[in-house]
């Protein structure tokens, strides 16, 4: 083609032109999609940071929740399989020394009982009393005996064996008691005399 020949009307600019309206007309289009996509691409992906913010709570409360019925369920199994049953020992059983029991056939509150003082030492028949007292005795009358240098007790009775054993055993631990009871020094007045001697 020949310069000199070149005619500037042959270049056909309308289509050109009609062809770069229409390039940028698809482009700017296809810009306002992405554009208008966009913020919705963000909320999604806000939304599923959000979501994995969330279920990260609600993942640990159930790995709780499990960890706990699990020790519910198998921890008890396990704490008896482990603890060892320990019996406790058997006490030693001491056998404890049986009390006299008071004769059912004798009644002490039935008779009559004198004390004497036979030592120069005070307050003795008054001790001796209460102590018969406390053992069942009603009717107890002290005084000082005539002599006041006996140094066993005496027991005078009407020939009473049982009358003498149960008053024996009242006053044992504190006097000397004489084998051979008498009858020199009873009174018709009473059951018993005692005559108390030095007191151990």
């Amino acid at each position: 083609m020949d310069t000199k020949d070149f005619d500037i009307k042959d270049l056909k600019f309308n289509e050109i032109i009609e062809n770069y309206k229409i390039k940028n007309k698809t482009e700017e289009k296809t810009t306002e999609q992405k554009e208008t996509f966009k913020p919705f691409e963000k909320e999604e992906e806000s939304k599923g940071s959000e979501n994995k913010k969330n279920s990260l709570p609600k993942l640990l409360v159930l790995l709780g929740l499990s960890i706990g019925l699990m020790t519910l369920i198998i921890g008890p199994k396990l704490l008896k399989k482990e603890t060892p049953v320990v019996e406790p020992e058997p006490s030693p059983i001491v056998a404890a020394e049986p009390s006299p029991s008071p004769d059912p056939t004798f009644y002490p509150h039935l008779y009559t009982i004198q004390v004497l003082n036979g030592t120069k030492q005070g307050g003795v028949a008054t001790e001796t009393k209460e102590l018969l007292e406390k053992n069942g005795y009603k009717d107890i009358e002290i005084d000082n005996a005539k002599g006041r240098d006996y140094e066993l007790t005496e027991i005078h009775t009407d020939d009473d064996p049982d009358l003498i054993e149960h008053i024996s055993n009242i006053i044992r631990e504190d006097y000397k008691i004489a084998s051979e009871p008498t009858r020199d020094s009873l009174s018709e007045d009473f059951d018993a005399t005692i005559i108390l001697g030095i007191k151990n």
